[in-house]
């Protein structure tokens, strides 16, 4: 795992790349390396930041040239199958490293080889000899692709930062993607908050040439006919995705929290492979309404006899608003989601217990259809039913901020726009309020059901939740996951989500992923002989921090003073969120992840509102 970033223009523009490295000198610690290539019209930059995983030798350091000197690479991410891919085009290789494996399998296929690997990756390749510049991101989006493009130049880079570092960069919010953000705390692919500024769409590559506008291709779906091995158990091709993301010249632990998926990644380790649980405050967790699953982290590694390494918070560094105005900074794009902080101390104490890779069962939900709202959107006639209760009825500590979600999912009647409510805390109707705009609440259901057009005629909603949330609800959980990991120098796997994987389990039919009684029924199906039932069917706990506490002892005028300095209502409805705030304070109603993500969002703003 690295930190890439570059350029290639048709005019004079041909910076240097130091400053736009050093930005993310997190994600790559243990090597800096560049290319420059300046001939007639065309100037390519291409740099690179090395987090040493795999050869850690200097001989496997990047830009990393071809046999043949015509091919130049930088590359982040793991291809767990390289070794197998060595074969295939055999010659002598200099290292043992997966990019050199890239690189030898890109002279020989050129775009076609995308379809043979098995990983993580955002890449670049320059052609010497076409001139030719070819960036590519994996299936599922698991590594990030920044662009910046104009009719003459175009600049990538691993994280937002670095992008900004060029001076043709300009830094301007796009206010056509609030709607979308206040819906949903994050944004669908591929836009990220900023005008002109994109993302290489999972299963995509670009390829610039001399004279040629930007194109950009997709090479895979999950909707392709595939063949596979009949022979093949479920937990068959999942222990084969495990073993492989061990593969690592380095100590490789894993983030353990005793739920279904990190479990799952444990019954498969070997001894090798230190498993880490994290303590939560359990008094906090409860008021909040959560479970906590460490305690059955704890009973899990005593039935299975195995040593588990245990962390939890040091007293806080710095004050609540304080937290919430650096990760506005960290999340980059709009990502109101505070679980970036726990995950990016776990990957501190990680480091600092030794690690440098970590396994996690992060994605697991997505694939597996393990989130309680796919439940609802499979069983909607039912639960219809349930909500013609009355509020009061179905009001409880853990279901009190999902009730409003819950009651929006029936108002609509889109299916984009159902499943939309059940993914964040605002409702359509108070996102046109606050924005005074309905028109970007259009615009974005349009830009889901352009994704929703993608599938066969006969795909069931379930289905439908499901690959919304791979360039959604996913999308965003991979970005959390990769900025907080690599902040730390911390390579995160997730050996649950594969493109292999994926292309086997959406496809079955619905009844075998999910019933009304349980989610993820293969993952617990793998536990049945090694686990208590109440272990493997407990609620699911999530990894949501508890933040009421922390918001009621800011206070409505503290909040209010806050919105005014930050310039929130220059973007927002001020009487709109006056309301929610009184609604909160006056213990109406609880308005605690809302109230949360405007803090996030005027921080934000202010952050970037140049």
């Amino acid at each position: 795992m690295c930190g890439i970033v570059g350029y290639f223009s048709q005019d004079e523009y041909k910076p240097d790349l130091d400053t736009s490295l050093n930005s993310i000198e997190h994600r790559g610690p243990d090597g800096t390396g560049d290319y420059y290539f300046n001939e007639n019209s065309i100037n390519c930059g291409l740099g690179h930041k090395r987090l040493s995983i795999i050869d850690i030798s200097d001989e496997a350091n990047q830009p990393m040239w071809s046999e043949c000197k015509r091919y130049v690479i930088i590359f982040n991410g793991e291809i767990y199958n390289y070794k197998d891919l060595r074969t295939l085009y055999p010659y002598d290789y200099k290292t043992t490293s997966d990019t050199e494996v890239i690189l030898n399998l890109f002279k020989n296929e050129g775009a076609k080889m995308l379809s043979k690997l098995e990983g993580m990756f955002s890449f670049a390749i320059f052609d010497t000899l076409e001139k030719q510049l070819f960036l590519a991101r994996d299936p599922l989006g698991i590594k990030p692709l920044y662009y910046f493009n104009t009719t003459n130049t175009l600049i990538f880079s691993s994280e937002l930062k670095s992008l900004w570092e060029f001076d043709i960069v300009k830094k301007e919010i796009d206010e056509n993607c609030i709607n979308e953000f206040l819906l949903n705390g994050f944004l669908y692919e591929p836009d990220t908050g900023f005008k002109n500024v994109k993302k290489v769409k999972p299963g995509h590559y670009v390829v610039l040439s001399e004279n040629q506008p930007m194109q950009e291709t997709r090479y895979w779906s999950v909707f392709d006919s595939k063949e596979f091995d009949k022979n093949e158990t479920t937990f068959d091709s999942i222990e084969k995705s495990i073993l492989q993301h061990t593969v690592s010249d380095v100590p490789v632990g894993l983030f353990f929290s005793g739920g279904i998926d990190s479990t799952v990644i444990l019954k498969s380790l070997k001894e090798n492979v230190t498993p880490i649980v994290f303590k939560n405050n359990k008094k906090e967790t409860e008021n909040a309404g959560f479970s906590d699953d460490y305690s059955y982290a704890k009973m899990i590694s005593e039935l299975w006899n195995r040593e588990i390494k245990e962390v939890s918070f040091d007293k806080e560094e710095m004050d609540f608003l304080t937290s919430i105005d650096k990760l506005s900074k960290n999340t980059e794009e709009p990502i109101s989601d505070y679980t970036f902080i726990a995950s990016q101390i776990l990957s501190r104490k990680a480091r600092e217990l030794g690690f440098k890779v970590m396994l996690s069962g992060l994605g697991a939900d997505e694939l597996f259809a393990g989130y309680p709202r796919y439940k609802l959107v499979k069983y909607a006639k039912y639960y219809k039913l349930v909500n013609f209760l009355p509020g009061f009825i179905l009001k409880n500590k853990a279901f009190e901020k999902k009730l409003s979600r819950f009651r929006n999912f029936f108002t609509q009647k889109e299916f984009e726009l159902k499943y939309t409510q059940l993914i964040g805390y605002f409702s359509s109707h108070e996102v046109n309020n606050l924005t005074r705009n309905s028109l970007g609440t259009s615009e974005f259901v349009k830009k889901l059901k352009n994704i929703t057009n993608e599938m066969p005629d006969n795909s069931t909603d379930l289905k439908k939740a499901m690959y919304l949330d791979i360039f959604g609800f996913l999308a965003h959980n991979f970005s959390v996951a990769d900025k907080s990991s690599m902040l730390e120098s911390i390579e995160l796997r997730v050996p649950l989500v594969t493109k292999e994987l994926y292309e086997k389990i959406f496809h079955l039919p619905d009844k075998k992923l999910i019933n009304f009684k349980n989610t993820k029924i293969l993952l617990k199906n793998i536990l049945k002989k090694d686990l208590p039932d109440h272990i493997i069917n407990r609620k699911k706990a999530g990894f949501n921090p508890p933040l009421d506490a922390k918001i009621e002892s800011l206070g409505f005028e503290k909040i209010k003073t806050l919105f005014l300095d930050n310039g929130l209502f220059n973007y927002l409805n001020e009487k709109e969120i006056i309301l929610i705030l009184k609604e909160h304070f006056n213990k109406n109603e609880n308005n605690t992840y809302k109230i949360f993500q405007l803090i996030y969002f005027s921080f934000w703003l202010k952050n970037n509102d140049k």
